[in-house]
Parts: C-alpha cells; sequence; structure tokens
C-alpha cells in the first residue's frame, strides 16, 4: 500500500479493481479473462502451491521459472515438487472475480499476496530483481 492506493509489487504501478482470471499466473491479463469468459481454459490446482489455481499453460511454464520468482528457494527441483504434489483438474472452471490487478505488467494482489506469503513459509527473502516493491 503506497499513498492510499495499492502498489504493484513488480512494477510500482497503481492496481486497479477489475476482473480477473482464475489462474494465479496469467489471471491478471486482461486477454485472459475474456479467454475465461468463452469458458475454453482447463484450469488444475496443486497442493505446492497451497491449493491455488493455474491454468495448463502456466503449470507447464513452471519449470522454465526461477523458484524464487514464486517465494521458493532456489534449489527447489520443480519436476520433483509437482510430482510429490501433482496437479488435479478443477471442474467446473473457478469464477472470474474482481481483484487488484496491475494494468501495466497485470501482475495481481493476489500473486503478490501469495509470493509473500510463500517466502515466509519457506524463510527466504523474494528478491528484487523480480520484487522490487514487496
Amino acid at each position: 500500500m503506497h499513498k492510499g492506493y495499492l502498489t504493484c509489487a513488480a512494477c510500482g504501478e497503481r492496481m486497479v479493481f477489475r476482473e480477473i482470471a482464475p489462474c494465479l499466473d496469467c489471471g491478471g491479463d486482461p486477454r485472459e479473462a475474456s479467454t475465461a469468459h468463452t469458458g475454453h481454459r482447463a484450469y488444475a490446482k496443486t497442493r505446492l502451491f497451497e491449493g491455488e489455481v493455474f491454468c495448463y499453460g502456466c503449470l507447464a511454464d513452471l519449470p522454465r521459472t526461477d523458484p524464487r520468482y514464486w517465494g521458493f528457494p532456489a534449489e527447489l527441483d520443480w519436476e520433483e515438487a509437482l510430482a510429490a504434489h501433482p496437479p488435479e483438474r478443477v471442474k467446473p472452471s473457478p469464477p472470474i472475480r474482481k481483484r487488484y490487478a496491475c494494468p501495466k505488467c497485470h501482475n495481481t494482489r493476489r500473486k503478490q499476496e501469495f509470493v509473500k506469503m510463500n517466502a515466509r513459509r519457506q524463510k527466504i527473502k523474494p528478491p528484487e530483481e523480480y520484487w522490487p516493491y514487496l
């Protein structure tokens, strides 16, 4: 929170309250909310992310992501972690909700709150290269 409004932890922009798609990663992109309205997107959740919901595209991209971006230790092995906590399809698709999101980089408050909570749980500090305003 900065000057009475929510600030994006990734880029520092002022967040706005609008529709976001269910995916924790790409849900803040307005195109994803539009796609989610059509029902042509499948979602899954995993205990690794405390039951948070991801679209299958973002789940597939996780192994290419620095674990520290999500508040995990750098040495986390994505494939092992996802094998230990396999994703489960969410049916029916979760609802589209109005939440705070960044109009510039499409980060969401939900995502940055997850990263902060997960980093505390993992006893690490999220790197400033990803979250300079956390």
